[in-house]
């Protein structure tokens, strides 16, 4: 499960200007994603899953996919 959240608040300091916070959390679950099982049947750890999922193994991996939480914070003056 992944899960993305994004807020915004506008302020109006002075007429024509405008104050924006925006706050954005990507990866909010922190959910692990777990790698496959082992499948050789001759392996003592077989049907085990002993590590986590490393997309930069797979071809076409975009980086958002290995990142764990990351949270930005955005401040904007518009006049």
């Amino acid at each position: 499960m992944n899960v993305d959240l994004a807020v915004h608040k506008s302020f109006i300091p002075h007429e024509g200007h405008r104050l924006t916070f925006r706050a954005e959390a990507f990866g909010l679950t922190n959910s692990p994603h777990f790698s496959f099982p082992t499948a050789s049947t001759s392996s003592a750890s077989f049907g085990r899953i002993s590590s986590t999922y490393n997309p930069f193994n797979f071809v076409g991996a975009s980086r958002n996919d290995a990142a764990s939480r990351i949270v930005q914070l955005a401040l904007r003056y518009s006049f």
